[in-house]
């Protein structure tokens, strides 16, 4: 084996190791309910434990629907709940929360992301309604606020002639949970009640292209599934563990119940009003006197540290497919290089200039490689031109000039395996950043005031043209029609990457640059 090649392979792993070293951090462990289809399916799944609820409760009908029995007075009161790290407002209108606003993620305007804001007028009543198989009340009493070690608490009472509600939320002060005390007292024991809580998906009204996913903890795989709420509107899915997750995330937040103490949920299903309107619903047991249960729910931001503050199986919303492992990696990195620097475009530059220097010295031993194979190639085409129909003699003469002038077949590749490993890092960069919320109307400076949208005057991708140019020249190609090729793709490549994200763009603009210096030190150091 090649010794230059080696220490090259060598000091590549080895800075690899020494980046891994610096950005590791104790690996989540994550524990990870059953999914049936009420239209298609009768039995079910073989293996359930024991405590599995019934084939009556299960595959009984979806009640999508709310009646009420009265009307909320027309001066609806509001109350405002403020945490470091929301803004809620609660409504006496079913007594349910209408308005959260994140004070850490931005949107348009500075202005705190909202991914509810829901009032009757708009066709909505909020979070944590709750129905009943007969009218429910919507006209709910303000009971109190008071602020507790742990957070704010606001309770609403609600009656009408079939129970009383009594509804307690606490929102915490140092997470995105919100707690859910749920008090039902049914006034006729012989008929009795079935409570459904019905909570929306997140939406952020914002985004144009923002999108809606049903997630679900399933107890057998251990792994938190994500369904398109088409194809799952007429399934229920259920539990058995005392710990359900359930709800709909969309591209950068999450509603989910995460944490049921007496049991409430018997099945969770949901309603799909449009593509972005989608409820979650959860339904819990018939009962005939009064009943209290404690719930808990994830309303927050798709971060890895918000989402593991609350429960330890909700980073998997984070899964990046076959990905994964790459996109986790480049998320620590980014956010490491954001809290020195304060400013993501930086954190981007300094972090692909982290995850190309390792490769620095493969890099420029496989361009030195392939350098003085295309020496040879013009004798090489000779010798395959003469013996081209004698193809044991070509391969013969190929052989032989390969040995005396010390080359090998796969030093004509060489030049391509620098580009390869940073494929998949490519990929993996896309989807993340797509996906961190961090990033949406991140300014990285001058013109550019989103690094999760386009670059809006296009200047990033012209850029990345020219250095996809100076490429090419600094490796002039003897065949014309090559060259002729190599500026068409290097012009295709760039109005590609004109449609993607400002932050992508920048990437592979500073991958590019690096190249460039690559190519000055091998020429310069390396002849």
């Amino acid at each position: 084996m090649d010794k230059k090649f080696l220490i090259a392979v060598l000091m590549s792993l080895g800075t690899v190791w020494l980046f891994n070293h610096m950005m590791r951090r104790n690996a989540v462990e994550v524990s990870q309910g059953g999914v049936v289809d009420v239209a298609a399916q009768r039995d079910l799944t073989p293996g359930q434990p024991v405590q599995v609820p019934t084939t009556e409760v299960v595959y009984k009908p979806l009640v999508t629907t709310v009646a009420f029995s009265d009307q909320p007075a027309a001066d609806v009161r509001e109350i405002t709940v403020e945490t470091p790290l929301v803004q809620a407002v609660f409504s006496q209108a079913g007594g349910t929360l209408t308005s959260l606003a994140f004070k850490e993620h931005l949107g348009k305007g500075k202005k705190p992301l909202t991914t509810l804001a829901l009032t009757p007028e708009k066709g909505g009543h909020g979070a944590f309604l709750v129905g009943f198989e007969q009218a429910a009340p919507l006209a709910y009493q303000f009971v109190a606020k008071n602020k507790l070690a742990e957070g704010t608490q606001v309770v609403f009472k609600g009656e009408n002639d079939h129970a009383i509600v009594r509804k307690t939320f606490i929102l915490r002060d140092a997470s995105y949970q919100c707690d859910m005390v749920l008090e039902v007292e049914p006034k006729h024991s012989d008929k009795g009640v079935t409570p459904r809580i019905l909570f929306p998906a997140p939406y952020v009204q914002e985004i144009a292209d923002d999108t809606i996913s049903v997630c679900s903890w399933d107890e057998q795989k251990e792994s938190l599934d994500t369904y398109e709420p088409a194809g799952v509107r007429s399934s229920a899915w259920f539990w058995v563990g005392g710990k359900p997750l359930f709800g709909a995330q969309d591209r950068y937040f999450a509603h989910a119940v995460v944490a049921d103490q007496q049991s409430f949920v018997q099945r969770g299903y949901i309603r799909v009003d449009s593509a972005q309107a989608v409820t979650s619903i959860l339904e819990g047991p018939r009962i005939t006197k009064k009943a209290v249960w404690h719930l808990s729910f994830y309303l927050g931001p798709k971060t890895q540290d918000s989402l593991h503050a609350v429960d330890e199986r909700l980073p998997q919303l984070l899964s990046f497919g076959f990905l994964n492992p790459i996109c986790k990696f480049l998320l620590k990195l980014l956010a490491y290089f954001y809290e020195l620097l304060g400013n993501f475009g930086l954190a981007i530059i300094v972090m692909t200039i982290a995850l190309r220097l390792p490769f620095t010295p493969l890099t420029i031993y496989a361009k030195k490689q392939a350098d003085i194979f295309a020496r040879y190639q013009p004798t090489i085409n000779r010798i395959q031109m003469k013996y081209r129909h004698d193809k044991a003699t070509q391969h013969q003469e190929l052989m032989r000039f390969y040995q005396e002038h010390n080359l090998t077949p796969q030093m004509q590749l060489a030049g391509c395996f620098p580009q390869l490993i940073q494929m998949p890092i490519l990929f993996a960069l896309f989807r993340v950043l797509n996906n961190y919320v961090d990033l949406y109307q991140a300014p990285f400076g001058g013109w550019i005031f989103d690094l999760s949208a386009r670059d809006p005057y296009y200047l990033l991708p012209l850029l990345l043209c020219l250095s996809m140019l100076l490429l090419n020249r600094q490796n002039p190609m003897q065949d014309e029609k090559q060259r002729v090729i190599m500026i068409f793709f290097s012009i295709l490549v760039s109005a590609v990457f004109a449609t993607f994200s400002a932050g992508l763009v920048l990437y592979w603009l500073v991958g590019n640059l690096i190249s460039v210096g690559e190519d000055y030190l091998r020429k310069a150091f390396f002849k």
